[in-house]
C-alpha cells in the first residue's frame, strides 16, 4: 500500500458532482427559457371577418364622400360668386319690368292709386309674384335690396355662403319673370276678380215724375241704384259707371256716380240718369242699364 502523501491526507474529499438533470418543460422562467403556450389564449382572426372589412369599407367611402362634397361646395361656392354679378343685374332688370306692368294692370283693373306703403298694395303685388311666378316676398326683397353689385364684395362683406344664395335667389327671380307679358295675365285675372268681389250693384227701375201746367211740363226723371262694400277689412270709395241701351242693344246715354266712403257691409243709396237727359227721356223709359264699369277712387 502506497504511503499517501501528507498534503493529501488533510484534504477533504470532494462530493461527487450529481447528474443534471433536464429542465422540465413549460412555461418560461424569468430568466428565460422555453414557456409552455396559455391554451385559454385565442388567435387574433378578427381581420378575416367579414364586419371588420364592412367598417372599413364604410369608413373609406365615408372619408371619399366628405372629400368628393368638400371638392363640389367649393367649386359651387366659387361659381357662385363668379356668377352673382350676372345674376344680380338680370333680377334687377327683371323685377323694374315686373314692378311697370303690374302698376299698370293695377290700374286697369280699377284700383285705387298704386303705393307701395298701402297694405293691400303690398298683399295683392305678393300674391300676384307667389301665384302666378312663383316668387316667395323674401326671395324677391333680396333683389329689392341689393346692396352689392359684385360677387366679390358680396362674399367680402356677408360670407361665401349667403353670397351664393343671394346669386341663387337673383337665377330663380331672372328665371321666373322670364316671358313676363305672357304671364302676366295671371295677375290681371286676380286683380280684375278682387274688384269685381268687393262690391254689388243693384239697379232699380227707371223713374219719371211729371208736373207743372198747360204751358209748361216740368220732368223729374232718376234711375235708382244701390252699392254695397263687400269688403271685410276696407273702407271703399267707387266710381260706378252706366250705360243705357234701346231693344237692339244701340247705346242711348252714359252717366256714372261717386260713392260715399263706405265702411265695410255698408250700403249707399245714388241715382243716376237724373238730369240733362229729357230730350232723350222717351227712350230712356223704355231702356235697359248696364254697369260698364267699377273703379275704386280710395281704399282705406
Amino acid at each position: 500500500m502506497a504511503e499517501e502523501n501528507i498534503f493529501a491526507q488533510n484534504k477533504k474529499k470532494a462530493p461527487e458532482a450529481k447528474e443534471s438533470k433536464p429542465a422540465a418543460s413549460g412555461e418560461q422562467s424569468v430568466l428565460g427559457g422555453n414557456s409552455k403556450p396559455n391554451p385559454n389564449r385565442k388567435p387574433i382572426t378578427f381581420y378575416k371577418k367579414a364586419w371588420f372589412w364592412i367598417i372599413i369599407a364604410v369608413v373609406v367611402l365615408g372619408i371619399a364622400g366628405l372629400i368628393v362634397f368638400l371638392v363640389i361646395n367649393s367649386n359651387m361656392t366659387a361659381e357662385a360668386i363668379e356668377k352673382y354679378t350676372e345674376n344680380g343685374q338680370a333680377a334687377v332688370s327683371a323685377a323694374n319690368k315686373f314692378e311697370s306692368s303690374f302698376r299698370t294692370i293695377y290700374s286697369d283693373a280699377g284700383m285705387s292709386y298704386y303705393s307701395s306703403s298701402e297694405k293691400r298694395t303690398n298683399e295683392l303685388h305678393d300674391k300676384c309674384l307667389k301665384d302666378t311666378f312663383g316668387i316667395d316676398k323674401d326671395v324677391y326683397e333680396s333683389v329689392k335690396n341689393i346692396e352689392y353689385h359684385t360677387g366679390e364684395a358680396a362674399a367680402e362683406a356677408l360670407g361665401t355662403g349667403k353670397t351664393r344664395e343671394l346669386s341663387d335667389n337673383f337665377k330663380k327671380i331672372a328665371d321666373s319673370l322670364e316671358n313676363l307679358n305672357d304671364k302676366i295675365s295671371g295677375c290681371k285675372e286676380m286683380l280684375n276678380n278682387t274688384v269685381k268681389g268687393e262690391y254689388d250693384v243693384e239697379i232699380g227701375e227707371f223713374e219719371v215724375e211729371e208736373s207743372g201746367s198747360r204751358f209748361y211740363t216740368y220732368y223729374n226723371y232718376k234711375l235708382p241704384v244701390k252699392i254695397t262694400n263687400k269688403s271685410s277689412e276696407y273702407k271703399i270709395k267707387f266710381a260706378v259707371y252706366f250705360k243705357a241701351v234701346d231693344a237692339d242693344g244701340k247705346q242711348i246715354a252714359t252717366d256714372y256716380f261717386y260713392s260715399d266712403l263706405l265702411e265695410p257691409g255698408e250700403t249707399g243709396e245714388e241715382k243716376v240718369f237724373n238730369s240733362g237727359y229729357t230730350s232723350k227721356l222717351d227712350d230712356l223709359k223704355t231702356a235697359k242699364f248696364e254697369v260698364t264699369e267699377v273703379k275704386e277712387v280710395t281704399v282705406e
